[in-house]
């Protein structure tokens, strides 16, 4: 930790992103592949799980990629086990209090961000070592909370062996009162071979699993299968 604050602690951020260059978003591929990916964010309203995605996903063999945060490992730590049985399913960071990453506390959503390097190593690398604790896997992807990082985090999440990752198909599930027409359509409208879509899995009473069965069957129907991230390391475009 003290390597990493001594090597960064001078630098000053110049923007808060979620799509600038050296943030994930997508990977090279002309193959009509998608990456699920499904955040668990915790908190006080958000420390549930929708255990029907994961009964879906299971019984259809669908690959899906879960980031999960800190503070929702805390308080689920049977579930991360359960996900981690499943071997076409794949556990990564989402920071250990959901925080959007920054040297400088900047906010995005009235969420305060990380207040200097320091907390950024924290915030990173204690989540790290509790899903490390529970699963003895080490994640390599790192979705920041709000997925919101400053120019500054993102070269500290690469020292430390990390891949900043976001995603180019929303599925705008953030709300539990997103309707399933919005939901699909979000997804639907934005898909592209080698897309990352973002949805969530800890809002039991959203509409998320609804409109998953009917992306699922849609985008099969393009001719489009689902693999997980961590196969195409070597894809990863900004």
């Amino acid at each position: 930790k003290s390597q990493i604050v001594n090597q960064y602690k001078n630098q000053k951020p110049l923007w808060l992103s979620a799509w600038k260059k050296g943030i994930i978003k997508k990977f090279r591929t002309k193959k009509r592949i998608i990456a699920l990916t499904f955040d668990a964010c915790g908190g006080l309203y958000g420390n549930g799980f929708d255990w029907r995605i994961f009964d879906y996903l299971k019984r259809k063999k669908i690959p899906a990629t879960f980031f999960l945060a800190g503070r929702w490992v805390l308080k689920n730590k049977n579930i991360v086990k359960s996900i981690d049985a499943i071997p076409y399913f794949d556990i990564q960071n989402h920071g250990y209090l959901h925080k959007p990453l920054s040297v400088r506390g900047w906010s995005r959503y009235g969420i305060k961000g990380t207040l200097s390097v320091g907390e950024v190593y924290d915030e990173v690398m204690k989540n790290d070592s509790l899903i490390f604790s529970l699963i003895s896997k080490k994640p390599i992807y790192f979705r920041a909370g709000t997925a919101y990082y400053d120019n500054v985090s993102i070269k500290i999440l690469y020292s430390l062996g990390y891949y900043p990752v976001n995603f180019s198909i929303p599925a705008g599930d953030y709300d539990i009162t997103i309707p399933v027409k919005k939901i699909v359509w979000n997804v639907l409208s934005t898909a592209r071979p080698g897309g990352i879509c973002l949805m969530h899995v800890n809002q039991p009473k959203s509409n998320t699993y609804a409109s998953l069965k009917i992306i699922v069957k849609n985008l099969k129907k393009r001719g489009y299968s689902f693999v997980l991230l961590k196969d195409y390391k070597n894809y990863l475009q900004d």
